[in-house]
């Protein structure tokens, strides 16, 4: 089974690739400044989530490793008309797996979305163009209808 991440380590190196998937005991320990950039991560996505053009949402929190029933808690979430939102759905097609950040209905009981990437970056990166190809598939292929896919970045003028 093909994940979005290793589908990314194989664009940047198809040996990290063969590494990641079958020697991952010879991955190196994570750094504490990979540690922090991963943390930067994950409180942009927080932020993100706080937005207020999202409505009625819900976030998926079952674990990265528990893909089966982020799959099972992102249909039931598509399901109800009142959400408008999703983050971190699960999907699977062609055995390969992937979380959208963002799910958002276009138009309230209606089956169209908008798909967002949130990144920790303040510049789109070529990178970012293939990670969202390959979410538009996944979802393509199972039927959900993607009428606009956004990448969300940091404002780096944004102060508090």
């Amino acid at each position: 089974m093909l994940s979005k991440t290793r589908y990314m380590y194989g664009l940047q190196c198809s040996k990290r690739l063969f590494l990641e998937t079958f020697k991952p005991e010879l991955a190196d320990v994570m750094t504490l400044a990979q540690q922090a950039i991963f943390a930067t991560g994950n409180s942009v996505g927080v932020l993100a989530h706080q937005h207020p053009r999202w409505g009625k949402s819900k976030l998926i929190t079952a674990g990265f490793q528990d893909h089966k029933r982020s799959e099972l808690d992102t249909s039931e979430a598509m399901k109800d008309e009142t959400i408008e939102t999703i983050f971190e759905g699960g999907f699977t097609s062609l055995d390969t797996k992937i979380r959208a950040d963002v799910l958002h209905r276009k138009k309230p009981n209606l089956s169209e979305w908008a798909l967002f990437e949130v990144k920790s970056a303040t510049r789109p990166k070529p990178q970012h163009d293939e990670d969202l190809a390959l979410q538009y598939t996944v979802l393509n292929l199972l039927g959900i209808k993607v009428n606009s896919i956004e990448l969300m970045l940091i404002n780096p003028s944004f102060t508090f």
